[in-house]
């Protein structure tokens, strides 16, 4: 693949990006209105036109305190910690 052809592809993969973040704006704010809707009308479940149902509802879960366990039994969290390799994708202006 040439440089140009990289450029070429790099900018589509901005575009794109660009338009994504746009449909999420989009996206958040329909969510927001059934959120509001449903709010007021203090229900968990909706049964739109038979065609939908949409749940918003209090979800309760227990998570591990990490911070603080690190505090106070630092040996206990090292011996737990385990190391996750990923790659990272990045794309900035020059």
């Amino acid at each position: 693949m040439s440089m140009k052809e990289m450029l070429e592809l790099v900018k589509e993969i901005n575009e794109y990006s660009a338009l994504l973040e746009e449909v999420k704006e989009i996206l958040a704010d329909r969510q927001d209105k059934v959120k509001a809707f449903m709010t007021a009308a203090d229900l968990e479940e909706l049964n739109v036109e038979g065609q939908f149902f949409v749940r918003y509802q209090a979800i309760a879960r227990n998570t591990l305190n990490t911070s603080l366990l690190k505090k106070d039994l630092p040996e206990l969290y090292k011996s737990y910690m385990k190391v996750v390799n990923s790659t990272r994708f990045t794309i900035t202006p020059a």
